[in-house]
């Protein structure tokens, strides 16, 4: 990457001081740019855009440009300072937030002094901000075309589909690996009914976040607060319970991702407790009623997909997902499973959760 030439792309005015890789990404780099500008230094955070991920950058990059923007003149709107609360993309004299250089594609923000992110959460006051996060960041956007933005990547979230890939991946078979977990993926068939009803249900389509992880909010590092939702790159149409259920997913499982104790995987029902009081108190007042309803299933189907998803990959040679020794996305996929397992007993009282917040 020329720096010189990404800087004057957009506008980015002073001398150069430094340009470090940082972050342990999978899918982009992401790099660290301070300019000194008359003895003011600027941080700024640059980022590669994966364009064998995402085939069209360009593209990509319209939409979070779209989005960020709605969501500063909400804030713009309703009074409120949006400096610190939505990442600002550079642009070019043309209005391109996509720099390229060599084939390769770039985009740049000015970085938001005194942020930080968390891997996970660890308190009930961060669970609840973090739900917070997402609730506003629907919110912010309940007024927003969705059907105008550009979809990333088709059906990343449509169950029926992950299944039907994952059953013809187990009847061809290819490495063989189909017969030791013969009996582990009959399950998927049991609970294909349920794994699928987010999608043949007929629910309001708005603008969702799709990777909701707790690592993509920023949080004040003095105060903790919450302030922005970032890393928008899969930001697409979809139902909430999307976000809402892979938020919780990830950040309510009392194990690791990948453990392979299976018969411990829970969700811990406080943690999903605290993170659904921050999201309702946010987005409780625009969501409509069947919304509402399709949040504790939500979680149910988010964990299945994601466990059918590693299980397909493991089936067909690992060829998505990377992994750290031989039978990885198989001990993924089933410890996936186990928490779906254990969601679905719990899906009453969680409901009753949310009817009462």
């Amino acid at each position: 990457m020329n720096a010189s030439k990404l800087c004057s792309y957009f506008g980015v005015k002073g001398d150069i001081v430094s340009l470090k890789q940082i972050g342990n990404g999978h899918i982009n780099g992401t790099y660290r740019l301070i300019v000194d500008d008359n003895g003011r230094e600027t941080v700024y955070v640059v980022q590669r855009i994966n364009h064998y991920v995402f085939s069209d950058p360009v593209r990509l990059m319209e939409n979070v440009g779209r989005v960020t923007e709605h969501i500063r003149n909400r804030y713009i709107s309703a009074g409120v300072s949006p400096e610190r609360l939505v990442l600002e993309f550079m642009s070019s004299s043309d209005g391109s937030c996509c720099f390229i250089d060599n084939g390769e594609y770039f985009r740049c923000y000015r970085f938001i002094d005194g942020s930080v992110t968390y891997e996970l959460p660890d308190t009930p006051k961060l669970l609840e901000s973090i739900g917070g996060a997402f609730g506003n960041f629907h919110r912010l956007l309940s007024d927003f075309d969705s059907s105008t933005l550009y979809e990333t990547i088709p059906d990343f979230h449509n169950t029926a589909k992950r299944l039907d890939a994952l059953f013809e991946a187990l009847e061809k078979d290819p490495y063989g690996r189909a017969a030791e977990i013969k009996s582990e993926c009959a399950a998927y068939r049991e609970e294909a009914e349920l794994a699928t009803s987010i999608c043949r249900a007929s629910l309001p389509i708005r603008v969702t976040h799709n990777d909701a992880k707790c690592n993509n909010v920023l949080f004040d590092e003095k105060s903790g607060e919450a302030l922005a939702v970032i890393d928008l790159d899969t930001v697409m149409p979809g139902p909430v319970a999307h976000d809402f259920g892979d938020a919780v997913r990830s950040a309510c499982n009392n194990r690791e991702e990948d453990d392979p104790d299976y018969a411990a995987v829970a969700l811990d029902v406080d943690k999903f407790k605290a993170f659904a009081k921050g999201y309702i108190a946010k987005a409780g007042d625009f969501l409509e009623k069947e919304e509402r309803e399709s949040l504790a299933v939500g979680v149910f189907v988010l964990a299945a997909e994601l466990s059918a998803r590693f299980m397909t990959d493991y089936i067909n040679g690992d060829r998505y997902f990377a992994k750290n020794y031989g039978n990885h996305n198989m001990v993924r996929a089933l410890s996936q499973l186990a928490l779906a397992k254990d969601i679905k007993s719990k899906l009453p009282e969680m409901e009753r959760i949310i009817r009462g917040l």
